[in-house]
């Protein structure tokens, strides 16, 4: 196993952004940005869970709200690990909430205390409308035409799509689902193209399924299916994926157990069967991830004996033979962590290795990596990492430490941000610019409770490329290259850095009489930095190369 850990390696240092609970863990929950801000909730020293915000400085971390006075942690902090509520529309935060005289419901805030308000008492009295069901983790309030939708629960309509402009008034139900009650729940609201997709959950009924489609209000809200979604929650981020006219889904027949891969054109006038993995047994399609003109899926094959299995490319048609193999062709099933950014995929598989790939047989890259990473859950979302530019940061644990990762895609770009001796990452982080927001817990600290820190992610050599920048006038050519390539234009005698990402230092170069420097780097593909130091500047510039084999 490959130990990531380099002592005596420069790592970036967490700044406290605020001590909140001393005494014990402040259960921090649903880290979102909204705005200029990141929203959250979490427990201070009286165990009561309150609404927090930060502008990602220590001074500006602050409560927004105590909107609940009174020691009610253990029922808050269980519903909000599972619903990851907060959500922000036009600048305000929209979240569940709960208050002993109306349970659960549908709040807003722009930040402070006086503007932090009730939008709408759903489910009159202590009853709450927020689902407390097991379903509840397959429901995510959804952004759709500038309003917010959201599963609901009332006396006298059951579970239903909701919709709210932010107003009292302004918040409607916009589906009827028939014969619903408290059993039936709406779950996987997605937005496709001009409308939005949902299905009704059968969980712990005979009643038959359905799939929706809405443009948003009552009247247009229709089934168009009623096939049965999958028990076993499709966990990537999209459950409905468009490619041409058809809209792509995991659904089984009434009486068949089997969920498979279906579709639906887009006009919604066919809906049928594409796919059938595994024969008589489970296909599961799931983990739809965007890539190259369609989406790479995660599925059980019949034909590599019913093992988890990545089909790398579906644009139209299936090839299950273009499938994740080893170097002897080989099944490599599939781990439990699967993250997808950028048309790319972050995967566990083998022998618990981490791979990435982009939809094609030849992208399939060993980052050389043995452990586990912080994945999807099964809201299709996590916590877990990050998109920042082109990087992913995640979470990723082998036999010693938990470390927090950014990976460009490659095993050269993919290294630490942290030093894992002395701080350990937990589930919770967001971007704000280009601070990371992130619930650490101190290794060195007794006891070692978690608390909210801001990382600088400019302090980098890497980022967005505006922030990598070269020496004026000096020439980078060819790049990419195959290894071999020569600045120009460099001032006499001066000393060029080749660094890995990871800060790692490869070599030294020096410019000759005529400023050139020649350099053969006998490398692995991957993307490299060259540094130097300008005279009359404070930090040091750098430049990209990309190199190829």
């Amino acid at each position: 196993m490959l130990n990531i850990y380099v002592k005596g390696q420069t790592y970036l240092e967490p700044t406290l952004l605020r001590d909140i609970n001393p005494t014990m863990n402040p259960f921090f929950t649903d880290l979102k940005t909204v705005g200029d801000e990141v929203f959250f909730f979490a427990a201070d020293s009286i165990y009561n869970s309150m609404l927090w915000a930060s502008d990602g400085t220590p001074e500006g971390t602050r409560v927004v709200k105590e909107i609940n006075p009174g020691s009610n942690a253990d029922v808050w902090t269980t519903q909000h690990d599972l619903s990851t509520s907060v959500i922000g529309m036009r600048d305000t935060t929209y979240f569940f909430a709960y208050r002993n005289d109306i349970g659960y419901e549908l709040w807003k805030s722009a930040g402070h205390d006086s503007n932090t308000v009730l939008v709408k008492d759903i489910n009159p009295g202590p009853g709450s409308a927020l689902p407390i069901s097991n379903t509840i983790v397959r429901i995510q309030p959804t952004l759709f035409q500038d309003k917010l939708y959201f599963v609901a629960f009332s006396p006298d309509l059951g579970y239903e799509v909701w919709r709210t402009d932010g107003s009292t008034e302004g918040t409607i139900p916009i589906s009827a689902i028939p014969g619903n009650g408290t059993d039936l729940n709406p779950v996987y609201l997605q937005v496709v193209d001009d409308r939005l997709f949902f299905a009704v959950d059968t969980w712990s009924t005979t009643e038959p399924g359905a799939f929706f489609a809405s443009d948003g209000t009552a009247e247009g809200t229709v089934q168009f299916s009623n096939l049965i979604p999958s028990h076993l929650t499709p966990s990537g981020s999209f459950n409905f994926y468009k490619v041409g006219e058809w809209i792509y889904f995991t659904a089984r027949e009434t009486g068949d157990g089997h969920d498979e891969l279906y579709r639906v054109k887009s006009d919604l006038s066919v809906v049928e069967l594409f796919y059938d993995f595994n024969g008589e047994n489970e296909g599961n399609p799931e983990n739809f991830t965007p890539a190259n003109g369609g989406f790479i899926l995660n599925a059980r094959h019949n034909s590599f004996g019913d093992a988890s299995n990545i089909t790398l490319l579906c644009n139209g048609s299936i090839n299950t033979a273009q499938s994740l193999l080893n170097a002897n062709g080989e099944i490599m099933e599939i781990g439990g962590g699967l993250i997808g950014w950028n048309n790319r995929l972050l995967m566990e598989a083998g022998n618990d290795s981490l791979y990435v790939t982009d939809g094609t047989v030849g992208s399939i890259t060993n980052l050389g990596l043995a452990g586990e990473i912080g994945g999807l859950d099964l809201l299709g979302l996590s916590a877990d990492f990050l998109v920042y530019g082109e990087y992913l940061i995640f979470i990723f644990s082998d036999d010693n430490y938990t470390y927090l990762m950014m990976t460009d895609g490659t095993a050269q770009g993919t290294f630490p941000l942290m030093n894992p001796e002395n701080w350990k990452p937990l589930d919770d982080m967001a971007l704000l610019g280009n601070k990371l927001i992130i619930n650490l817990v101190d290794e060195q600290a007794d006891p070692g409770y978690p608390e909210l820190y801001s990382i600088n992610l400019e302090d980098l050599p890497l980022g967005n490329s505006s922030t990598i920048t070269s020496e004026s006038g000096t020439l980078v050519y060819p790049n990419p290259s195959t290894g071999r390539f020569w600045l120009s234009n460099c001032k006499a005698g001066s000393e060029v850095v080749l660094r890995s990402l990871m800060g790692l230092e490869l070599g030294r170069y020096i410019a000759d009489k005529k400023g050139q420097i020649e350099i053969d780097a006998q490398l692995m593909s991957g993307i490299y930095l060259l540094c130097w130091s300008h005279p009359y500047k404070s930090k040091p510039c750098y430049s990209k190369v990309v190199l190829m084999r």
